[in-house]
């Protein structure tokens, strides 16, 4: 595992893979419950109003703009990591136009203010990162990141109940203490644990949401909401996570082809949604046959940074690429010493479904998977 690394994986993109694209929000929710009996994130309501408003500029748009350019709202004697690199500076100038474009001010639990607080200054870098330090393309990502939690509600999410027949024993969250006192967060999605895959993959937008939710749960515990300092721009970042994808006990290729678009566009959606929040991700258990497709994963996102992909085509080898301190707590079935997710590690808010799905009742092809558009 490498802290050094500072871009994670997945395309800048959307996939539109299924029937509704979940990271523009452009259509109507729904939330397997939609109840909200616990607040698991302790992060604030994304109610909260946005800072600024439109109104009131008082007529001259142009000069406006051009006081706001040259205005420097951070003094020669303000903190260091906002000169250097002046992209930091700059950035954080546009924040109060980007809530206001946005009409939302919350990212991951956080509330953006300014250029003197630590946690929105480690969120800036983040974009930052995630475009090359080009501020324009930064601002324009963070803009479309706030409008996307504004209109799906992220934490709503996290805090929600989901079907427990469909997503028990999909995917769980870990918390580890490495034996120099770092904190490792991992995410582990189980595909061939699901009880039912036709059904877990049946209703495209439930399975969004409940992802939606894992991460929101994930990037909670990277605690980037109590960061008390501001991360070094060219130096590690402490608030990222690993995660784990595995395909293990799906039974036949025709079971994965079905399963590799809702995997590619949760690799998507990490991209776009979740920026820099993952230090390496890795496909265990990966059909064999299957694994020379996985090189395409390996594309680049800075000039000298090659994304963190990793097939492993068995799971026990999982833990001989992990720190060795780390080896003795993942499961003994990635090659760890130790105890099994189930009852070990934590899972979303599940609740029982309305009445249990009838067997067999989902579109499927001849060889039993459910039909999923694309390859």
């Amino acid at each position: 595992m490498s802290d050094q690394r500072k871009n994670e994986g997945g395309p800048d993109t959307t996939t539109g893979e299924s029937s509704r694209n979940t990271t523009t929000g452009e259509s109507s929710r729904n939330t397997a419950t939609g109840e909200s009996s616990r607040h698991t994130t302790g992060a604030q309501d994304d109610k909260t109003k946005s800072t600024g408003s439109g109104e009131g500029n008082g007529g001259g748009d142009d000069n406006n703009q051009n006081n706001n350019n040259n205005n420097n709202n951070y003094p020669p004697d303000g903190p260091a990591y906002l000169r250097n690199p002046p992209c930091v500076g700059r950035l954080a100038q546009r924040l109060p136009d980007i809530v206001r474009t946005a009409n939302h001010p919350e990212v991951w639990g956080v509330n953006l203010i300014d250029g003197y607080h630590a946690p929105t200054v480690n969120i800036l870098i983040k974009f930052l990162h995630a475009n090359d330090g080009d501020v324009d393309k930064a601002e324009k990502h963070l803009t479309t990141v706030l409008q996307w939690r504004r209109m799906l509600n992220p934490l709503h999410l996290a805090n929600a109940l989901h079907n427990h027949y469909k997503f028990s024993g999909l995917g769980y969250l870990s918390d580890y203490i490495c034996i120099d006192g770092k904190r490792v967060i991992m995410t582990w999605i189980l595909y061939g644990e699901a009880r039912d895959i036709n059904a877990t993959l049946s209703n495209s937008n439930q399975f969004f949401e409940w992802f939606v939710a894992l991460m929101e749960l994930a990037t909670h515990q990277l605690r980037i909401h109590q960061s008390s300092d501001v991360m070094d721009y060219n130096g590690p970042d402490p608030y990222k996570m690993l995660q784990v994808q595995d395909y293990r006990k799906l039974g036949s290729l025709r079971t994965y082809f079905g399963i590799r678009p809702f995997a590619r566009w949760t690799v998507n959606t990490i991209a776009l949604v979740y920026p820099e929040m993952l230090t390496e991700r890795y496909f265990v258990n990966i059909p064999v046959t299957r694994g020379c497709n996985f090189r395409f994963f390996k594309v680049f996102r800075g000039k000298d940074t090659s994304r963190p992909f990793y097939p492993i085509s068995d799971g026990a080898n999982l833990a001989s690429k992990l720190p060795n301190s780390l080896q003795l707590q993942i499961p003994q079935i990635y090659g760890g010493k130790g105890q099994p997710l189930q009852g070990h590690a934590r899972e979303v808010g599940l609740a029982p479904p309305p009445a249990t799905p009838v067997p067999n009742a989902y579109p499927t092809t001849p060889w039993g998977n459910r039909v999923i558009e694309g390859d």
